[in-house]
């Protein structure tokens, strides 16, 4: 019935009702066009800096490899090691992690304009199945 209703209607929508409706973040939005987008950037960005990553993870293994025989480790040596080991890591990563948010929040952005909203994320506890949850909570333990 619910489904029906919008097809009954012969008058659009207000734009009080419009703007009620954005407000409280309802808009038509596609997420497999922000799904694309991200996907395909995160392969041209693999294609632009793969094989410079490939080559600073094998100079970093490289590295570390050879020095195996000759390094005493301690927890402060260890320390050090997974600290230059992260650094290099985040450094290798932060171009495509950028490039990734920058498209999400473009693609976002073209989509719907600015717009921000905490009604659409707010917890709804009239959606929980508590069914669900008194049968099914005890038989994972």
């Amino acid at each position: 019935m619910g489904d029906k209703g919008y097809q009954d209607r012969t008058e659009p929508a207000t734009p009080k009702r419009r703007q009620k409706a954005r407000a409280e973040g309802q808009v038509a939005k596609s997420r497999e066009l922000n799904t694309a987008m991200v996907l395909l950037t995160g392969f041209g960005a693999l294609t632009i800096w793969g094989t410079s990553m490939y080559q600073q993870i094998t100079n970093m293994f490289q590295h570390w490899f050879t020095q195996v025989g000759t390094t005493h480790l301690n927890p402060a040596e260890v320390h050090k090691i997974f600290s230059q080991i992260t650094l290099t890591s985040a450094y290798m990563l932060a171009p495509i992690m950028l490039s990734l948010c920058l498209v999400a929040i473009l693609s976002n952005y073209l989509q719907v304009g600015v717009l921000f909203s905490l009604k659409s994320i707010r917890f709804n506890f009239s959606k929980l199945n508590l069914v669900f949850l008194k049968e099914y909570s005890f038989q994972f333990f």
